[in-house]
């Protein structure tokens, strides 16, 4: 009966499930039986979901740092009651694997069920029979599928470094180039000009800059959209294009380089009218 589940009983020992070295991992997969829910990978330029799109470097640092020694208790429980935690059936697992660049896996680990209490997971170890329990913590969290693969995103995919950045082209329903002959690293002296070499409010372009860097998006986008506005900044001599469009009256999109993300109307708004600002023009409604 119910009794034989003790799920407060603590087990005689902790165990290891993983031990591993951060800066190793290249890639990590999440998958629930044979679906798979999370896949990223390290590039050049940081971590990116399975669709190209920058990932949040903050959360996939937790996870590695959890999975680096993530231990859990050994509980004493009925083992032919395995499903109760989730556990001993390959389709209820969920399967976290890091993997090196050279394609050898460095941890793998088995998470069942969620709680009864919130920020606690079952896990167990491969070809075990047993039910361990594994406290709060980034990875208990990846349990169930629970989390949204939209939470895995960078949510400011626009970041740029002002102070390294030289020259700013926009186009579309309005247009400027504006450069500075000298990207200081401290924002110093240098000061923003037009094609025509008048000067600009530095203030506005900080403006501007500051609120695309700072634009937070809501999800990946798929649809195709219409561009509305295309900046492209040279940043250590190299650009950057990132377009704002919309596919429908009230779905914009910001495109940074090849991938597209879900901005809200009022987001493209305030970035459409800090532009406009800029060049002396009327704010929209």
């Amino acid at each position: 009966g119910d009794s034989d589940v003790a799920v407060n009983q603590i087990g005689d020992s902790t165990i290891t499930l993983s031990s591993i070295k951060a800066d190793q991992a290249a890639t990590i997969t999440v998958k629930k039986g044979e679906t798979e829910l999370l896949s990223l990978n390290k590039t050049a330029a940081g971590w990116t979901l399975a669709s190209g799109h920058r990932a949040d470097a903050k959360k996939v640092e937790d996870l590695l740092k959890n999975l680096a020694d993530a231990k859990a208790e050994e509980r004493r429980v009925n083992l032919d009651q395995l499903s109760t935690y989730g556990l001993g059936d390959a389709k209820l697992l969920t399967v976290v694997s890091v993997g090196d660049s050279g394609g050898k896996e460095l941890a793998r680990v088995q998470l069942g069920k969620k709680g009864p209490d919130w920020g606690s997971a079952w896990a167990q170890r491969d070809a075990k029979q047993e039910v361990l329990l594994l406290n709060e913590g980034p990875l208990g969290r990846l349990v169930d599928g629970e989390f949204k693969l939209k939470g895995w995103l960078d949510k400011q995919p626009a970041k740029t470094e002002a102070t390294a950045l030289s020259k700013l082209s926009i186009s579309g329903e309005l247009q400027v180039e504006l450069s500075r002959s000298d990207a200081a690293k401290d924002a110093g002296p240098a000061l923003w000009s037009n094609a025509a070499g008048e000067a600009m409010d530095t203030s506005k372009v900080d403006a501007l800059l500051s609120h695309l860097s700072g634009l937070y998006i809501d999800d990946i986008a798929s649809a195709e959209s219409s561009p509305i506005l295309t900046l492209t900044a040279v940043i250590n001599g190299a650009g950057k294009t990132m377009v704002l469009g919309h596919s429908g009256d009230k779905d914009w999109q910001l495109k940074v380089g090849d991938h597209a993300y879900k901005v809200s109307e009022n987001s493209a708004k305030t970035l459409r009218n800090k532009v406009r600002e800029l060049l002396g023009q009327a704010a929209l409604d």
